[in-house]
């Protein structure tokens, strides 16, 4: 339809480079947002998880004053976030410098099986809450789940709040989207048909499983739920295992998206040489230092996640497509040059696309209200 468009090489930043060839670097530029929301997420959640494996395990030896002072008061030095912070960020640092993503391969796996053993274990919580292995506040209180439940604010304003602050979080599962095109030119056999299944299958997938989690940990906790789950959690075997597995998924995410953040970097600047050490160093410690600053500064991780999928998430999987179709469609031939169906169609599309600009934008002010309105 596009034919000053390359079918056989298509990526979200040729497609930009043709639309916008004066915003091609835009594109990127949420990427790198993108991948800074990711690595400051995993240092804010591996924080949040060491205090409460120190504590599992002290409860597992029996040795309570690892955790607690002389007035049997949780200890200060677990009050210590910058500590918990720069702990897993020490660990995985010398990771952030590989020049190859290669030895990380085994990243993939162990995130899976940690968000499996997650997901099971948050229903099976859900479903038994009796057994007392979910307390929301395990050092001062013993009630089970199911009676710290607190009725949803029926406030109009609460819901509408409560809203613009859920949905740039749900938003960041589209993240993943500008690499559709990547995914379709890797299929066996690419067409329009077997790309639109396996993006139906994935999104079938994943919502499901955002629902899933999201519902019964809802109807577990009510309005006190966090946006960091483990935060509602008491201390057991099973709830230590799926922290410390989460804790080495969320350190070994780190160095990933801080090799993804900074070959976007280097791509946006012309004399950058991925392959140039002095510009990998610093592009490397940058993105280290701002991940690293950005996450002793946030401690709450629906913050961050609400901020991504506000500010990158939304253009990337609404705004961005839409204007794209918009300037490509009016590059082609003109409409009474195309059948009578065709042309009826890209009509609707370009309608369609108008209302997505327009659309993305509102969405983008809206969700950044929600996720700093306070």
């Amino acid at each position: 339809m596009y034919p000053s468009v390359n079918r056989d090489a298509l990526s979200f930043a040729d497609i930009a480079s043709h639309a916008t060839p004066r915003l091609t670097f835009l594109p990127t530029v949420l990427v790198i947002v993108t991948c800074l929301g990711s690595a400051v997420s995993a240092l804010v959640v591996a924080g949040d998880i060491l205090p409460d494996i120190v504590k599992d395990l002290a409860l597992i030896f029996h040795h309570t004053p690892w955790v607690e002072d002389s007035d049997g008061n949780v200890d200060s030095y677990l009050l210590n976030r910058p500590t918990w912070v720069t702990l897993p960020l020490v660990f995985v640092l010398p990771l952030c410098f590989l020049h190859s993503i290669t030895p990380l391969h085994y990243v993939g796996i162990i995130t899976c099986i940690t968000v499996v053993y997650l997901i099971v274990l948050v229903f099976v919580l859900f479903l038994f809450p009796s057994a007392g292995a979910c307390l929301l506040y395990p050092t001062s209180s013993s009630k089970t789940c199911a009676e710290n439940v607190v009725a949803y604010p029926a406030s109009a304003s609460s819901l509408v709040h409560s809203f613009l602050l859920a949905c740039p979080i749900f938003f960041v599962s589209f993240s993943i989207i500008y690499q559709v095109l990547p995914v379709h030119n890797a299929l066996r056999y690419p067409s329009l048909t077997t790309t639109r299944r396996a993006t139906a299958g994935a999104l079938v997938f994943s919502g499901l499983t955002y629902l899933l989690v999201s519902v019964s940990a809802y109807l577990t906790f009510g309005d006190r739920v966090q946006g960091n789950l483990f935060k509602n959690y008491g201390n057991t075997g099973a709830l230590a295992v799926s922290r410390v597995m989460m804790l080495a998924a969320v350190a070994l995410l780190f160095p990933l998206v801080i090799f993804a953040a900074r070959a976007s970097l280097l791509s946006l600047i012309p004399s950058a040489s991925l392959f140039a050490s002095h510009h990998f160093v610093s592009a490397t410690v940058v993105l280290v230092v701002v991940s690293y600053l950005l996450a002793l500064s946030f401690t709450d991780l629906s913050i961050i996640l609400g901020t991504v999928g506000a500010l990158a998430t939304v253009p990337v999987s609404l705004t961005l497509p839409s204007l794209y179709f918009l300037r490509l469609s009016s590059l082609s031939p003109t409409l009474s040059s195309l059948p009578a169906e065709e042309e009826g169609k890209t009509r609707r599309w370009r309608v369609a696309a108008r209302i997505g600009v327009g659309l993305g934008v509102v969405m983008t002010v809206l969700f950044m209200y929600g996720t700093y309105a306070t």
